[in-house]
């Protein structure tokens, strides 16, 4: 199965406009059932969000479809 990583902010601090926050979930195994994740973000500077959802799946050298639902920000 393919190994899935997702995060918010992927422009550093060598960026002429960084992301204010660069946070990654631990990878895990992508199934066929529906899982839910969740990124903490509480207390964390989100005022300059550049890129807002990273995601990357590597462990196959062929496309992957990966289907995201409901993917939001709360305070």
């Amino acid at each position: 199965m393919e190994l899935s990583e997702w995060g918010i902010g992927l422009l550093g601090d060598d960026a002429a406009y960084p992301d204010s926050v660069n946070r990654r979930h631990k990878p895990v195994r992508l199934t066929s059932d529906w899982q839910r994740y969740e990124i903490p973000l509480r207390g964390k500077d989100l005022t300059t969000i550049k890129t807002p959802f990273v995601i990357t799946v590597t462990g196959r050298s062929t496309p992957v479809t990966v289907y995201l639902d409901n993917i939001r920000f709360v305070r």
